[in-house]
């Protein structure tokens, strides 16, 4: 991730304080977009529906290819922040990311431990 926003900052001349990362899940990689496609993400505590996270009885459920792009100047949302870990043990944490929420509010999706892993070893 920090190559990548390097590598962003760079080509555009832009301080890395300026850029933020944006993911859209489900979304395609546009020709001239700063960013790049991770397939076969894991979304663990919760389920991905109607671009939002939502309520799930399952403890992991597949997320659809995610994009990850570098924006500047990120605007103010409201998203809710959950992280990314390397894969379900949850031992080391690769950086976080905002996403829409559904029903509910912020507390209540860390009481749930709503999480990414980037491969799951089960």
């Amino acid at each position: 991730m920090t190559a990548t926003r390097q590598l962003v900052a760079q080509e555009n001349k832009w301080s890395l304080e300026e850029l933020s990362l944006e993911v859209t899940v489900g979304g395609e990689l546009g020709e001239n977009d700063n960013g790049f496609v991770i397939k076969k993400l894991t979304l663990e505590s919760a389920q991905w529906s109607n671009d939002q996270l939502e309520y799930s009885n399952e403890l992991q459920s597949p997320l659809p290819d995610t994009v990850f792009r570098w924006i500047r100047d990120k605007a103010a949302s409201d998203k809710i922040s959950i992280p990314v870990y390397l894969n379900n043990t949850r031992k080391k944490l690769l950086f976080s990311v905002d996403v829409a929420e559904g029903e509910g509010s912020h507390m209540l999706w860390y009481q749930r431990g709503a999480a990414i892993a980037a491969w799951s070893l089960n």
